[in-house]
């Protein structure tokens, strides 16, 4: 009988959780060619990506970087000056930098086997070593 309470237990974990991601999934999720171009070369990239999408989306009561992305990149299109559209292209690439650094270390975090008796390879090298 202890398998029953452990399904009912984690059901009810599910279920509780379901409500609050079915809000942040209705967000639309923009694609960026580098993005999708950095899933197709990491192992389960879509997979990844989504992780990172949907801690994107629990985090957003402080900043959604998807968004701000798409932010920018609209007032860098909307801008008159050249100058503001320089500025606003510029932090637009700075948030999709980190967008793509996200992605490759959370690639990192499910590749690597969570045991302190072998030594892990540092995500410095994880990067060097992937194409």
């Amino acid at each position: 009988m202890p398998s029953t309470p452990r399904f009912v237990q984690r059901s009810i974990s599910i279920v509780s959780n379901l409500g609050n991601f079915e809000h942040f999934s209705n967000k639309s999720r923009h694609s960026y060619t580098i993005i999708n171009n950095l899933c197709r070369v990491i192992r389960k990239g879509p997979m990844v990506k989504n992780t990172v999408d949907d801690a994107i989306d629990q985090c957003s009561a402080v900043v959604n970087l998807r968004e701000v992305i798409e932010e920018s990149r609209n007032q860098a299109e909307s801008a008159t000056d050249e100058k503001q559209k320089r500025t606003f292209a510029q932090k637009g690439l700075q948030n999709l930098r980190r967008y793509f650094e996200l992605i490759v270390f959370q690639s990192y975090l499910q590749t690597t086997e969570p045991n302190t008796r072998e030594s892990l390879e540092s995500v410095e090298s994880y990067v060097k070593n992937r194409p």
